[in-house]
């Protein structure tokens, strides 16, 4: 059985958007990535989809418990 992660469906969008490539930072500054620009950076973008994922399931359990 294959268990997909908040991480392996984070990486499936950016693949299904097209969105490659490194991070446009001058070397200093590192990710230059932000939600403004979402599209900008492959590592930004799968790393805060993972954490909005995440976010979004645990809120949904408790939407649940709360209504059940």
């Amino acid at each position: 059985m294959n268990i997909e992660t908040a991480e392996d469906l984070a990486t499936t969008l950016a693949d299904w958007l097209g969105i490659y490539g490194g991070c446009k930072g001058d070397g200093d500054t590192g990710c230059v990535w932000d939600e403004n620009r979402p599209l900008c950076c492959r590592q930004g973008f799968v790393d805060t989809m993972t954490e909005r994922i995440i976010e979004a399931a645990d809120n949904t359990k408790k939407v649940n418990q709360l209504l059940s």
